[in-house]
């Protein structure tokens, strides 16, 4: 049986801040985990599943030891991940295609909605511009 436990943004980004969920707590971050683990390390904030997992520590100090050596941070991947998969700590569900049309006249845009993290949502249309010789070709105006 599952019963959801809807909540107004304050009382949610409490729950997630405390983590004082008892079961699941859906949460709308990117489950990745390449290279930084920072959802699985036990000493990082969005660790919302409260794993305490020597594995994935000593994953992540080998891989930060040696942060620029590529080989040796992919081997790691492909080591620990078998051990992740096993353990379930994130459930990853499916995401639906997202399509991002724009202009030909939009330069210095490639369908990206965020540049860092997640307060930066929308944050690139500063780094956009509008070529607008080209937009007058294409459509007859400036």
């Amino acid at each position: 049986d599952l019963t959801l436990d809807i909540k107004e943004t304050a009382a949610y980004a409490s729950i997630r801040v405390q983590k004082s969920h008892t079961q699941m707590f859906l949460s709308s971050l990117n489950p990745t985990i390449a290279f930084t683990f920072t959802r699985l390390q036990s000493d990082q904030g969005y660790n919302m599943s409260v794993v305490n997992d020597p594995l994935i520590e000593q994953a992540y100090l080998d891989v930060a030891a040696d942060y620029f050596d590529e080989a040796k941070k992919r081997q790691v991947m492909k080591d620990i991940v078998p051990h992740l998969l096993e353990q379930v700590y994130i459930l990853a569900l499916p995401a639906p295609y997202l399509y991002i049309p724009w202009q030909p006249w939009l330069k210095g845009y490639n369908g990206e909605t965020m540049i860092g993290g997640l307060t930066s949502l929308y944050d690139f249309a500063k780094y956009v511009w509008i070529d607008q010789d080209l937009k007058e070709e294409r459509t007859g105006q400036r």
